[in-house]
């Protein structure tokens, strides 16, 4: 259950009737958080157990009363804002817009069920509602402003089956294109069409030899979770996922935003999936095709 207190003033509570009726099997329902956004209530908590759906949640209700239940489309849950590297968050409004911030771990293991480190930066996503009920995390209008000025776009390699297009690239399986370094706090964006791929993504981090590469891979397949994710790996260990949405025609618009070893990956305004990747400003980046064959397009680098 979880506590609640009441007051009219912030200076003297009540204590009132406990929250019970809720879907969720944590542990404990740490940070929780309570708002109203359009006609719906939500409920925000994380889930404080120490496996893979360590992160941030909601749930929503008609009242403030709950019950508090997952929203469900198409049969599918949809309960979180990002992946694991989204803790302890709690929301704010500006007066028109609401946000959520959490913490993004160090990405230091802290024992041998690979916890993550409770510490870290910052990290902050716009909240938009859907008519379902669903709640999308998307980039702050701040962030997607702060990035505004092109920079070049090198590319430095093209491995495997790669074949230039008059705006990108069209890579088949096994295929990369290596980009310059970026060597400070950048924004990337591209359209990616996956009409004939199931695995793709791009790579952060990975020195000349390339044998520490840390990949941002979108799989359209029901692999192990069930369903379509993005997964961050590091070199073949999955150290971190989130839910996906494959629109109808397979396309996916793309924004990365890279803070020292902080990014965010941003896809369909609907999904973020923050990650710790360390060496990013150092080292190149590339894009890849792992199944299938992937169309790069309108790659951009803003500074």
């Amino acid at each position: 259950c979880l506590a609640r207190y009441i007051s009219d003033d912030l200076m003297a509570w009540t204590n009132i009737e406990p929250f019970t009726e809720f879907e969720a099997d944590a542990e404990i329902l740490e940070c929780p958080d309570i708002f109203k956004m359009g006609d719906k209530w939500y409920l925000t908590y994380s889930r404080i157990n120490r496996d893979q759906h360590r992160k941030t949640f909601y749930r929503i209700a008609d009242t403030p009363e709950g019950p508090w239940r997952t929203v469900l489309e198409n049969g599918l849950p949809q309960e979180t804002f990002d992946g694991l590297f989204l803790y302890a968050g709690k929301t704010a409004s500006n007066g028109a817009d609401r946000y959520i911030s959490g913490w993004c771990s160090t990405g230091e293991k802290v024992n041998n069920s690979n916890e993550l480190q409770w510490a870290g930066a910052l990290i902050s996503h716009k909240i938009v509602q859907a008519p379902s009920g669903r709640l999308y995390a998307v980039i702050p209008d701040a962030m997607n402003n702060k990035f505004v000025t092109e920079s070049l776009c090198n590319s430095l390699l093209k491995s495997g089956s790669v074949s230039e297009t008059a705006d990108g690239y069209n890579i088949g399986s096994d295929g990369k294109v290596v980009f310059n370094r970026n060597g400070t706090s950048c924004r990337i964006t591209m359209t990616i069409d996956a009409s004939a791929a199931n695995k793709f993504g791009i790579a952060l981090g990975a020195c000349d030899e390339q044998d520490n590469i840390n990949k941002l891979e979108l799989d359209l397949t029901n692999n192990h979770w069930g369903r379509p994710c993005v997964f961050m790996y590091n070199n073949d260990e999955e150290i971190n996922f989130t839910t996906i949405d494959i629109p109808d025609d397979r396309k996916f618009n793309i924004t990365l935003v890279i803070e020292k070893s902080v990014c965010t990956m941003y896809i369909n305004g609907k999904t973020a999936f923050t990650n710790r990747i360390y060496k990013m400003y150092n080292n190149p980046w590339m894009i890849y095709s792992a199944e299938g064959t992937t169309l790069f397009t309108d790659i951009k680098i803003y500074k």
